[in-house]
């Protein structure tokens, strides 16, 4: 993961919601952070998606091409909290609701320092 974490761990499921599966999760200074990575979103981003405070995490991190995030499902994913999406720098670029956002993050973007300004 771009370098930013020394203790990376694989697939896996929630510990508290079962039904929450993270692609790999990663530490940074002792903050848990999930990671889903979908190169589209269908449907499944309402059904893998919850508050982090019920999960095991201390945020989470829905990492998608964009192709088919609209602004709607954008903003049922960010009314979780905790919740942060990437997308391709090509799509963040060409979307004003996606570069309005805070909790939206371009993929050219991404470092350990960013990540961990996300949760102060």
């Amino acid at each position: 993961m771009l370098n930013i974490s020394d203790k990376v761990e694989n697939h896996s499921h929630d510990d508290m919601i079962s039904s929450v599966e993270y692609d790999f999760i990663f530490y940074i200074d002792g903050k848990k952070y999930g990671v889903s990575a979908k190169r589209t979103l269908r449907e499944r981003y309402k059904q893998n998606f919850e508050d982090v405070d019920f999960l095991t995490v201390d945020a989470m991190f829905l990492i998608t091409l964009g192709i088919d995030l609209n602004e709607d499902k954008l903003n049922n994913i960010l009314q979780k909290n905790g919740q942060f999406v990437i997308v391709a720098d090509e799509i963040y670029e060409t979307k004003d609701y996606l570069k309005n956002n805070p909790r939206v993050l371009s993929s050219k973007n991404i470092t350990k320092t960013v990540i961990k300004s996300l949760l102060k």
